[in-house]
């Protein structure tokens, strides 16, 4: 299993999954597919599960210099993230992190599917970006 799924079929809502320990190559593959729907130059939201990630620093080192180089492409195209943790510690880590650095374009750390949907919605929707209805594929 890939330690890094995207799906686009959702368009313009995509699914981003963090599970399990990503290589280099799920780095690479996360890279190209952001960088991708980036590339259709269109307004989009995105959902993302953190459920296991790497922190092995060569591989955050490079996620970090793309999301620098590519900040205003996010802030231009992305209508918004939530981002999703069923771990308290880390949504407190990560909405620390986002107080010193916030991410450019809106985002909502959540404990759930439901609460990132809605989330979304409602961001989306100020943006005047409808947001199709797409299961919990990961049932959290």
């Amino acid at each position: 299993m890939a330690g890094v799924e995207i799906t686009t079929e959702h368009w313009p809502l995509l699914l981003v999954k963090f599970d399990g320990q990503q290589t280099m190559r799920d780095v690479d593959y996360f890279i190209s597919e952001m960088s991708a729907a980036q590339a259709r130059r269109a307004p989009y939201a995105s959902i993302s599960l953190m459920k296991k990630y790497s922190s092995e620093r060569n591989q955050v080192q490079k996620v970090a210099q793309w999301m620098k180089k590519t900040a205003d492409e996010t802030k231009r195209w992305c209508v918004g993230n939530g981002i999703v943790s069923q771990s308290l510690g880390f949504r407190f880590l990560l909405s620390s992190i986002f107080l010193v650095k916030p991410m450019p374009c809106p985002y909502q750390v959540c404990s759930s599917w439901d609460e990132a949907v809605s989330w979304i919605r409602g961001v989306a929707g100020k943006a005047g970006l409808a947001i199709p209805s797409a299961p919990n594929i990961w049932n959290v």
